[in-house]
């Protein structure tokens, strides 16, 4: 199993600001890719019940904007979601502008940061700019924690077919 836990969702509203830790037992690398790449998003996004169209546009590179907005079969938009990349290092760090149609697209500035540790890596998520809107960052905060879910459940998965893969020549027992 990729996730080994994650660990909490801090919420400061009279701050404006939120925090989430997360541990994986996946690479940084790994980590970057599932939330950055177009076609692995929309496996992950809304967890076992995913939206039947994710889009995802733009590449992780400091200057450009990115966006995304999920539907539901009848199109009807859900979500959207969009802003500018501040800073990146991948896969160690995203810094980025963030408008939420929930939230009446007031900006907001979300910071990604990916640690490697032994056995996988750790993912610090801060999203800052709620002052004066503890409603909007209290809901920000339940968001990313179902986020967060969703993904360690993809990863999950992803390492439950790895591990159920044919054996090998090198790991066969006789």
């Amino acid at each position: 199993m990729p996730v080994l836990k994650l660990n909490q969702v801090v919420i400061h509203p009279n701050s404006g600001s939120l925090i989430a830790v997360a541990d994986f037992k996946v690479a940084p690398e790994r980590l970057f890719r599932a939330l950055t790449a177009p076609e692995e998003i929309g496996r992950w996004w809304g967890g076992t019940k995913p939206l039947p169209s994710v889009l995802w546009v733009g590449v992780p590179v400091k200057g450009t904007s990115w966006r995304a907005e999920g539907s539901r079969m009848e199109g009807r938009a859900v979500f959207t979601v969009f802003g500018d990349f501040l800073d990146v290092d991948a896969p160690r760090r995203i810094e980025a502008t963030w408008h939420g149609s929930w939230d009446r697209l007031a900006m907001t500035r979300l910071s990604l940061r990916l640690e490697p540790v032994a056995g996988g890596s750790v993912l610090t998520l801060m999203h800052q700019g709620f002052l004066g809107r503890p409603d909007s960052c209290r809901r920000q905060g339940r968001l990313w924690y179902l986020a967060l879910r969703w993904l360690h459940a993809y990863l999950d998965a992803e390492a439950g077919k790895e591990v159920r893969a044919a054996p090998t020549a090198a790991n066969r027992t006789a």
